[in-house]
C-alpha cells in the first residue's frame, strides 16, 4: 500500500511542477516571458523584464510550489517520500509534459524543497547569504547555483542512514546535477565573462521610485546641457554672420 502512496505522490509532485508562475503572470500581462531576455521562464529573468515585485511573487510562488508536496510527503510517508516528492516537483518544472519538457531551471523549486529538507534557520542563513551576494555582484547566476551546492551539501550530511537513506542520497544528487546541468549556458558564460547581470538594487528602486530625484537630477543636467550646446551655435553663427560681413564690406571697398 505504501508503494501506491508514493507513486500518487510522485504523480502528483510532478503535475504540480509542471505549472510555471513566470508564464503564468507574463501571460496575466498579454505577454511571453520566454520571448525576453535568456527566454528562461525564471525569477532572474522576471526581475530583468518585469522588474523586482513580480519577481519576488514568482519567487515566493515557485518556493511554496517546491515546498508544499515536499512537506506532505515528509509528514505523509517520511524521509524518502519527502525526498522523492522534491525531485519529482523540481523534474516537473524543469521538464513539463504541459510545456513539451521545456520548461525553467528549477532553482526556486529546489528552494522550496530545500525549506523542508534542512532545518528552518539554516535555510534563512544560506538564502540571506546567497542573496545578499547578488546584491553586492549582480551576478544571479553564481548566488543561484552557490545556493543549490551549499544546500546539497548540507543536506548529504543530515540524510538519515535508516529509512532508505540511500534513496535520499541518489534523489538529491540526481536533482542537483541536473539543475547544474541545465545551467550549463550561465556557467560558460560566467568563465567567458558574457553573463547577463541582474541589478536587483536597481530594479527594486525602479519598482518603488526611489531613483526618481536621480532621474530628475539627471533630466535637469541633460536640459543645461542641451542649452549650452544652443548658445554655443548661436555665438559660432553670430560669429560666422560678422565675419561675412566684414568679408563683403572688405570687397565692396576694394
Amino acid at each position: 500500500m505504501k508503494i501506491l502512496y508514493l507513486c500518487i505522490l510522485t504523480l502528483g509532485s510532478y503535475l504540480l511542477g509542471n505549472i510555471n508562475f513566470a508564464k503564468i503572470i507574463s501571460h496575466s500581462k498579454n505577454d511571453d516571458i520566454t520571448q525576453h531576455g535568456s527566454g528562461n521562464p525564471g525569477t532572474l529573468n522576471m526581475l530583468r523584464t518585469y522588474g523586482f515585485k513580480l519577481a519576488i511573487l514568482n519567487l515566493l510562488l515557485e518556493i511554496c510550489k517546491g515546498a508544499i508536496p515536499t512537506l506532505i510527503g515528509k509528514l505523509w510517508l517520511g524521509q524518502e517520500a519527502m525526498y522523492l516528492a522534491g525531485t519529482a516537483v523540481i523534474l516537473g518544472h524543469i521538464f513539463p509534459v504541459f510545456y513539451k519538457f521545456k520548461g525553467g531551471k528549477g532553482v526556486a523549486a529546489f528552494a522550496g524543497f530545500s525549506l523542508i529538507a534542512l532545518p528552518w534557520w539554516v535555510f534563512l542563513i544560506v538564502f540571506a547569504a546567497c542573496f545578499i551576494f547578488v546584491v553586492i555582484t549582480s551576478i544571479g547566476s553564481v548566488g543561484t547555483l552557490g545556493f543549490v551546492l551549499i544546500s546539497t551539501i548540507i543536506q548529504l550530511f543530515l540524510i538519515q542512514p535508516a529509512s532508505y537513506g540511500w534513496i535520499c542520497y541518489i534523489l538529491l544528487l540526481l536533482v542537483a546535477s541536473i539543475i547544474l546541468y541545465v545551467h550549463r549556458g550561465n556557467i560558460k558564460r560566467l568563465f567567458a565573462g558574457k553573463e547577463n547581470p541582474t541589478n536587483i538594487r536597481k530594479a527594486f528602486k525602479q519598482d518603488f521610485h526611489l531613483d526618481k530625484k536621480d532621474s530628475n537630477e539627471n533630466e535637469s543636467f541633460e536640459k543645461q546641457d542641451n542649452e549650452t550646446k544652443v548658445e554655443i551655435l548661436n555665438v559660432k553663427k553670430s560669429q560666422d554672420d560678422s565675419n561675412s560681413q566684414d568679408t563683403s564690406s572688405g570687397t565692396e571697398r576694394q
